[in-house]
C-alpha cells in the first residue's frame, strides 16, 4: 500500500511520482471522480478514457482537485 503525501510534506533529497485526483464531465453532462491517476498529462488522459463508459459520449472537461505525491519505487526508473 503506497502512502500519500501533500507537497508541503515532500523531502527535497528524494524522488517521488505525483497523482492526481479529478472531477471528468462529459457530453451527456454526467460528472465523475477518479482518484490518484497519474499526474502526467498524456498518461492521465488515457486513463480517463478507458474509464469513461461510451454511452456518456466524449470526455469534454478535466478538472484537477489534488495533487498527492508518493515515493518513488528503488525498480522504476
Amino acid at each position: 500500500m503506497k502512502n500519500y503525501i501533500t507537497k508541503s510534506e515532500l523531502d527535497k533529497t528524494k524522488t517521488y511520482d505525483s497523482y492526481v485526483d479529478v472531477a471528468v464531465k462529459t457530453e451527456n453532462g454526467n460528472a465523475r471522480f477518479m482518484e490518484k491517476l497519474p499526474a502526467k498529462k498524456t498518461d492521465m488522459i488515457s486513463v480517463v478514457n478507458m474509464m469513461s463508459e461510451r454511452k456518456d459520449g466524449k470526455v469534454i472537461n478535466i478538472e484537477v482537485l489534488k495533487t498527492t505525491y508518493s515515493l518513488k519505487a528503488k525498480w522504476n526508473n
